[in-house]
This record gives structure tokens, sequence and C-alpha cells, in this order.
């Protein structure tokens, strides 16, 4: 399904009934990313999932030099949720998603009642490399950027043992509209939301792979102790993609957190 944020058409997708929370992925991904968490998040919550501004199927810039901000794609959630109905839901976001999650947690608090970071942190320590994924999307296409993200996303343990789901990724990677990429890791290069963190005062989770070759333990760690009480969940035997990795914890852990944080009886006022 379509809809149209802040200027923006969004692809998006729904399931299940009860109270809304939203699944935002990361960088140069699409709403597969929840292929795990979406069946088992539909059977207790309204489970949306849409495509961030220059991802997956959603609008992209038709031209290079382009920056998205995380300001803009905080906008594009305000524009989602209203376009939606919806006044107030849950977040649950990935890498670049929770970028966002964070954004709009501290600039519109009263759109949120709770956070599941994924993967995710406050600036990422890959910044400095994100421009020049950008002029490579630009130049070149996704292509040449594929086997480095495989590399740094997936533990090796799936590529030796599960290389259908690499390649799974690489096809998700790879079919991203290069100059929404571009677009996109502009953003990521300009973020930094240390200074911010603690008015983030909706109960919030940092879920992290004990091996993430893209945000290390000590930035998980520092990002929870900014948060005003926010938990931190390390999960063993996965890096940079946790919800795909180690699916049944994931579930495990995120389900709890929302049971824990949204009554399950609550009724999303219109």
């Amino acid at each position: 399904m379509d809809i149209i944020a802040n200027g923006v058409r969004l692809q998006y997708i729904e399931s299940g009934t009860g109270y809304p929370v939203v699944c935002l992925h990361g960088n140069g991904l699409n709403r597969d990313l929840w292929r795990h968490f979406i069946p088992e998040l539909s059977k207790r919550y309204r489970a949306i999932a849409y495509e961030l501004r220059g991802m997956g199927k959603s609008e992209a810039p038709g031209r290079p030099e382009v920056t998205h901000t995380i300001e803009d794609h905080a906008k594009d959630f305000e524009g989602f949720l209203e376009g939606l109905g919806v006044d107030r839901a849950a977040i649950v976001g990935h890498a670049f998603g929770g970028f966002v999650a964070m954004r709009v947690a501290i600039d519109r608090p009263e759109l949120v009642s709770a956070i599941v970071l994924v993967n995710s942190t406050a600036k990422s320590p890959s910044g400095g490399d994100a421009p020049g994924w950008a002029r490579t999307a630009e130049s070149e296409g996704m292509e040449p950027l594929l086997d480095n993200q495989m590399s740094r996303w997936f533990l090796e343990r799936l590529h030796r043992d599960q290389p259908e789901v690499i390649q799974f990724y690489r096809e998700m990677l790879g079919a991203n509209p290069p100059m929404g990429y571009a677009a996109n890791s502009r953003g990521v290069a300009l973020m930094d939301l240390r200074s911010e963190l603690n008015a983030i005062k909706c109960p919030t989770i940092l879920i992290g792979g004990k091996e993430d070759k893209s945000i290390p333990l000590s930035v998980n760690k520092q990002n929870a102790e900014q948060i005003p009480g926010a938990q931190l969940a390390l999960i063993n035997d996965a890096s940079h993609v946790v919800p795909e990795e180690q699916p049944v914890e994931f579930n495990r852990t995120a389900l709890e957190f929302l049971d824990q944080n949204i009554p399950r009886g609550l009724i999303q006022s219109q």
C-alpha cells in the first residue's frame, strides 16, 4: 500500500489489530528485514512497517547530490502517523530506522510511547565512510558496495552456513535506488544525537549483537547510559542484523519489552 506523508510517497504494510507498533528498517534495506518479526508482532499488536524515503519501493530522488537528513525522515514519520489516523505509537527501529525513532522521540515525544532500538546508535561510527558510499552509489550503482556491507552486517557463520540469507540481503541492498541510498548515506554522515539522548523520556530498550562490527559494545553501553531508564540487551552470536541472525531471541526480547510497556488492552485514541 502507498501513502503520501510529508509530501513523499511511502510504501507500507500492516497486519494485526490493537496498539500500533511501527517498524523502521536500516539504510539500504526494506520491510523484508522484519520478515521473522512482523508475523509474531501482528498476533499482539497492529504491526506496521513502511519503507523509508529513498529505500525499497518508496519515493527516491532522481538526481545526484541530494541529502535526506534524519530530520526529513522524522517529518515523514509524523506525516505517516497522521495519514493513518494514529496519534501515538511504539517504534521498533533498526540502525537508520533507530536514528529516526530517536529523532522523533526527542522532537515529538507525545507521538512515541516506547522505542526498541536495534543495532542503532546516536552517532554512526561509520559516518565518516558514508559520503564515500554516496559517491559510489551515484557513480557506479549499488553493486560495488554489496560485498563490504555483507561482511560488516553478518557473522562469518552465516556466510558459511546460510549463503541463501546473504544472497537475500545482497539482492535487497542491490535493489535499493542508488540515488536514494546516496541521499540517505549523506544524512548518516550529518547525524549526531549524542547530546540529546537525555531528552528521550519514553521506555526504551537497545538490542544489539555482541559481535556487531558496525556498532561496538562500548557504543551500545554509552547510549544506554545516556537515555534515562533505558534497558540494554545484547544478543549472543549476532552482528548487525539481529532480527535475521537470531530471530527467536530477538522476537522474545522485543515482544517482552513491548508487553511490559504497552498495556495489551490499550485502545488507540482517535
